[in-house]
Order: C-alpha cells, then sequence, then structure tokens
C-alpha cells in the first residue's frame, strides 16, 4: 500500500476552499451594478432650478388652500396647511442654499462636492412634492359634521302585547299586605 505524504494531504484539503472562493469571485463580478452615468453640468443646473419653481409653485398653491380655509374659518384644515407651509418653506430656503452651493462646486471644478448638491437637490425635490400632496390631503371639520341626525323607527305589530298599556284602568294591588322590614335589629 502506498503512504500518501504531506504534499497530496494538504491539496486534497486545499482544492474545496479554493473552488469555492473562485466561485464566490465569479459570482461577486455579476451582482455589481453597472457603472451610472453622472448627470453633466446642464442637467444639474436644470435640476436645481427645477426644484426652486417647485418650492415656489408649491408654497403658492398652499397659500391659496389657507386662504380659502380661511374664507370658509376652517381652523382645523388651516392648522394643517399652516404646518406644511412652514415646513415648505424651510426645504424652499434649503434649496436655495444648496442650489448656490451646487453653482459654486461646479465653477470651481469639484465634482465630489457637486454631486453632494446634486443628492441632496433630488431629496429637497421629493420632500417638496410630498408635502404639496400631503397638503391637499389636509382634512377640514366639514369631515367632521354629519349634517342633521333623522331617526325612523319601525315597529312589528306582531310582538306588540295584547293589552294597550294606554287603556289600562286598573290597578292591580298586590294579593297580600306588605309590610317593610324593619330598619335595624331590637337590642
Amino acid at each position: 500500500m502506498k503512504r500518501l505524504t504531506p504534499k497530496p494531504i494538504a491539496t486534497l484539503f486545499a482544492a474545496p476552499f479554493l473552488l469555492a472562493a473562485f466561485v464566490s469571485g465569479v459570482l461577486r463580478a455579476q451582482d455589481e451594478p453597472p457603472a451610472e452615468r453622472l448627470p453633466t453640468t446642464a442637467e444639474q443646473l436644470a435640476l436645481a432650478e427645477g426644484v426652486l419653481s417647485s418650492a415656489e409653485q408649491a408654497t403658492t398653491a398652499v397659500q391659496r388652500m389657507i386662504e380659502q380655509s380661511r374664507s370658509e374659518r376652517d381652523l382645523i384644515r388651516m392648522s394643517c396647511l399652516n404646518d406644511k407651509l412652514s415646513q415648505l418653506g424651510a426645504n424652499a430656503s434649503a434649496a436655495e442654499g444648496r442650489s448656490d452651493a451646487l453653482r459654486s462646486a461646479l465653477e470651481a471644478g469639484d465634482t465630489t462636492r457637486a454631486s453632494h448638491e446634486y443628492t441632496v437637490l433630488s431629496v429637497l425635490q421629493q420632500k417638496i412634492d410630498l408635502l404639496r400632496q400631503e397638503a391637499g390631503q389636509c382634512i377640514g371639520q366639514d369631515v367632521f359634521e354629519t349634517g342633521d341626525t333623522r331617526v325612523t323607527v319601525e315597529v312589528d305589530g306582531t310582538r306588540l302585547p295584547a293589552v294597550d298599556p294606554q287603556r289600562y284602568d286598573i290597578i292591580q294591588a298586590y294579593p297580600y299586605a306588605f309590610f317593610p322590614p324593619p330598619t335595624s335589629p331590637a337590642d
């Protein structure tokens, strides 16, 4: 019988690990997403202008809704809309700052900072759109008003007693005299 030397034994133990590492590397290489195309300077500036325009339009729309709810004296809806308007104002202010920062980063040629500002502006655009949608969903007092209450009663005549309680003349007495118990036991 031939005896195995340490070299073939090491090869037998190492082969499965090497195969697993190779397969893992191939699978990992296939999972990587393709590189994204970075937006051009013009696209980035267009987004910045679009965000500012969207914030202005949303603010104007919410202000109109506030005026309408004020004329209807709907305090619940007006409170909700004022909250959305203040959030829109904060996001519009942040968008202005980020837009200026994007312009300065593009002028300086700092692509990393410009990419960051572009990403933040994209998030602000989504937030402004969400706030405009939420402002449209603000409910008011009209939801809680149900109108005049109307009650309809239907009586099933088959279940009424045989004697009319309004025509019952005789008051029946107890068949025996009733004496209440004493209030306390005798001492």
